[in-house]
């Protein structure tokens, strides 16, 4: 008898305790997606590389991400080298996601995937 008044004396604090409030989970921050295109002609290997970002058709973006992305394509287009996009991309917020490559009407097309919080 005695051990099962031990017993209940030891477990039973834990049976009663009151559970604790959760904090709800924080919600992710929303993102924004868009594709850096690379093309360049297969006929001719050297010939200027051009650059294009892809950002969807803009709906959904505040008229501010618009004209922030419309900037951003314009910069983006007046690069020759694809390491110099991806760094002025970066320093923008953007986060590289993934790459693939295809053959396109004799034409290479390279896509990098980036993605960016929206704040």
């Amino acid at each position: 008898m005695k051990h099962l008044f031990l017993f209940a004396a030891l477990l039973g604090p834990a049976l009663v305790t009151p559970a604790r409030a959760q904090a709800p989970a924080a919600r992710p921050a929303p993102v924004q997606y868009c594709s850096l295109l690379a093309t360049q002609g297969l006929s001719i290997p050297t010939s200027k590389m051009e650059l294009k970002l892809d950002y969807g058709k803009g709906e959904g973006l505040s008229e501010t991400l618009a004209a922030q992305m419309k900037e951003q394509a314009a910069t983006v287009g007046g690069f020759t080298a694809i390491v110099d996009a991806l760094n002025y991309l970066g320093t923008q917020g953007w986060e590289y996601l993934g790459f693939n490559s295809v053959l396109i009407r004799g034409d290479y097309v390279h896509r990098y995937m980036l993605r960016r919080a929206i704040h």
